[in-house]
């Protein structure tokens, strides 16, 4: 049981790391798909923290990370529900919109991080 338990512990390290690349790369598309897995990493890393406190016999400590790691995964799924209201809306032309991808609101972190073919480009420069 100690070996499932572990085996599980290190699934979540490993989901964390993935969750951390998506973060990385959620940076410029819009902030609800960062601020997703802002809280999905936490949520991950809490939840490998409480199955090798379960594996260890600290049950408590255990408790308190699962406890913690709901949290985090509630407010996902808030914001799961957020964009995919955002998404519908807009999609079927609706007359008003949540602010998300397709408004200016969302997206500026986009703004803040200039992309790596416009670094490089320089005014008055012709692309070829």
């Amino acid at each position: 049981m100690k070996v499932l338990t572990h085996l599980s512990g290190f699934l979540m390290i490993s989901m964390g790391m993935l969750c951390l690349v998506y973060l990385i790369c959620a940076i410029r598309t819009n902030l609800i798909f960062f601020l997703i897995f802002f809280t999905l990493v936490p949520a991950f890393g809490l939840l490998a923290g409480a199955f090798f406190n379960n594996a260890a016999g600290n049950l408590g400590v255990a408790a308190k990370c699962t406890e913690a790691a709901g949290a985090f995964a509630f407010v996902t799924c808030l914001l799961g529900w957020y964009i995919l209201m955002a998404i519908m809306l807009a999609s079927v032309d609706f007359p008003f919109d949540l602010p998300s991808k397709y408004s200016q609101y969302v997206s500026l972190l986009g703004l803040l991080l200039m992309h790596c073919s416009r670094r490089s480009f320089r005014v008055g420069q012709r692309r070829e």
